[in-house]
């Protein structure tokens, strides 16, 4: 189960999490015997932000959804706290759900140390938190093709690639993908080659 459950036992909890390519998708499905009404309020947590920080005001509905791209690349922790109504006004914090580590990764790879000699181009591909999975190329806009780097798997960060090009072909589109699917494109010229700037250390 994506989330660990907390410690009162008289509520029935079902609870999961889904990843899609742009939403994360946390949902709850919660009730007690006694029929009170519950709250919910809604938490996440990474190591470069410190301490758990809150999603706006209390939550009425069993789910919430988070778009990817409002959080900064990294790790994070989801945690529901459930309410139900005080001995006076207000709500009583019960119980509390909290999520299994969440990868966030909107950062498309880059391409660098491009070398261009006897008919050949020469690259990297560099990406801070997710495999590549997969590199692809063009000339003059024909279909992309896919090229496999110089040890013949796409499965970590940095990959190396030699690609041949035909004398005709005046530049060359490279389209890069990493494992959650951020892409990135670049054009190089063959004839008059621009440098692109090296890795940086």
């Amino acid at each position: 189960a994506w989330f660990q459950a907390g410690r009162n036992a008289d509520i029935e909890k079902t609870y999961k999490l889904n990843l899609g390519e742009d939403d994360i998708l946390l949902s709850w499905d919660l009730h007690n015997d006694d029929g009170d009404p519950l709250s919910y309020r809604l938490f996440f947590k990474s190591p470069y932000l410190g301490d758990w920080k809150e999603f706006g005001s209390r939550i009425r509905n069993k789910y919430h959804v988070i778009k990817k791209s409002y959080l900064p690349d990294g790790e994070y922790f989801f945690k529901i706290l459930l309410s139900e109504p005080g001995p006076s006004t207000g709500f009583v914090e019960t119980d509390s759900l909290t999520s299994r580590k969440v990868f966030v990764d909107n950062t498309p790879p880059v391409i660098r140390d491009v070398l261009i000699k006897n008919g050949m181009v020469t690259f990297k591909v560099l990406d801070n938190l997710s495999p590549v999975y997969k590199i692809e190329y063009s000339y003059l806009l024909e279909d992309f093709r896919a090229l496999l780097p110089s040890d013949g798997v796409n499965d970590s960060k940095e990959e190396s690639y030699t690609l041949k090009f035909p004398d005709n072909a005046p530049y060359v589109i490279l389209r890069v993908i990493d494992d959650p699917g951020n892409t990135a494109y670049e054009s190089i010229e063959l004839k008059n080659p621009t440098p692109v700037s090296p890795a940086k250390k």
